[in-house]
């Protein structure tokens, strides 16, 4: 895959400075460079999520591996290669939207941008909540949240550049994989709950 970095002149080269679309994303300089370039665009969410990952593991080994989920639970190794893969492909999708919906002055331009980077922060919520802080419950709100955010942009990018919304389909296809283990993770824990409260008593 060979990426060319684009001049400021090149990104916005026959794009109406004055539309709204434009006005907002200059607001925002360094969010519009890394989308307009592939390598960042990929980089972003690959750095942040190792980061992330690489803080939370000590957390994830003791809670992950212990904790009872429901059936289908996969060691948890496999888990940093799966989301770097998907990262790699939501980066790129982020770029591909990005540059088809500027160079066609799409209105769509805003919402999916935004919808994007909300659903990062989403995303890198997820780890430290469900494991840093150790609250299943929340990790699970944020997931559904996330889920909602990425079937929307899934949908905002298909009405733009079809390759980008192709490569979000395994990311809200892992998404709801995770949402189930999340959501079987809280029923095994309240119960537990339960059953240790009607022991006291």
């Amino acid at each position: 895959m060979c990426f060319k970095v684009l001049s400021t002149n090149e990104i916005y080269n026959d794009v109406d400075l004055t539309s709204p679309s434009f006005q907002f994303m200059a607001m925002l300089p360094l969010a519009a460079y890394i989308l307009s370039q592939p390598a960042l665009s990929i980089l972003l969410p690959v750095g942040s999520g190792l980061a992330v990952g690489y803080l939370t593991k000590p957390y994830v080994r003791e809670i992950y591996v212990k904790e009872r989920f429901p059936p289908g639970k996969l060691p948890a190794w496999v888990f940093g290669p799966v989301w770097t893969g998907l990262y790699v492909a939501m980066g790129y999708a982020s770029h591909l939207f990005y540059a088809t919906a500027l160079a066609i002055r799409s209105p769509l331009l805003v919402a999916g941008t935004t919808a994007y980077f909300s659903s990062l922060v989403l995303n890198l919520a997820y780890m430290p909540l469900t494991f840093g802080i150790n609250s299943p419950t929340a990790g699970l709100v944020d997931l559904l949240l996330l889920l909602g955010n990425v079937l929307y942009i899934t949908n905002t990018f298909s009405k733009v550049e079809k390759k980008a919304a192709g490569l979000m389909i395994p990311y809200t296809a892992w998404l709801c994989y995770a949402s189930y283990l999340n959501a079987g993770q809280v029923y095994y824990r309240r119960r537990k709950t339960i059953k240790g409260k009607s022991k006291e008593t």
